[in-house]
């Protein structure tokens, strides 16, 4: 929840149960989570991944926050927010790439896609600039270019998980995390 200039931006919120088929689990429950996320005034989902794009807990935030302005990313390979309003919210609107939608009149985002279907959010207000950068990957040269383009970036968000690490690495135990 990014909470900036009485914008109150909930972004992939994956809060219970399960994702990829099973495969993929919380390992610690969040009590506060769903109290803050029916607070928040907008939703914005980076991609179509389970862990991001979660149906159980955006049946449930929707009950809990019927009203809430849903951002749905329109893109070249996909329209997310089609699959938003097929589950019941009211209020989306479309996100192209590249393109700055402004959610009140001191905060704006833009979101710049990045390989297949990842997305990674700027929020810029008169607060600073926020840069959700998620599962995304990039070569140093995008990244340098992008930065350029950006410019000061005041709290940087990463998120990157890969199943197949646990395959490679020993999971370390509750203690060590």
């Amino acid at each position: 929840l990014i909470e900036v200039d009485q914008v109150r931006l909930l972004t992939d919120p994956w809060y219970e149960g399960y994702c990829f088929n099973g495969g993929w689990g919380l390992r610690f429950k969040n009590e506060q989570a769903w109290k803050k996320a029916a607070t928040a005034t907008h939703l914005w989902i980076s991609h179509y991944h389970g862990d991001h794009f979660h149906p159980p807990t955006l049946k449930k935030l929707l009950a809990l926050n019927p009203d809430i302005t849903v951002i749905g990313n329109n893109s070249y390979n996909f329209q997310m927010d089609d699959s938003l309003k097929k589950l019941g919210f009211k209020n989306v609107i479309s996100f192209k790439e590249r393109k700055a939608i402004r959610l009140n009149p001191d905060t704006e985002i833009i979101r710049y896609p990045t390989t297949g279907i990842d997305n990674m959010l700027v929020v810029r207000s008169k607060s600073g600039t926020v840069l959700n950068y998620n599962d995304c990957s990039l070569p140093v040269s995008t990244r340098k270019k992008l930065g350029r383009k950006i410019g000061k970036v005041d709290l940087f968000l990463s998120n990157f998980n890969h199943a197949g690490k646990l395959l490679l690495y020993p999971y370390p135990s509750d203690e060590e995390i």
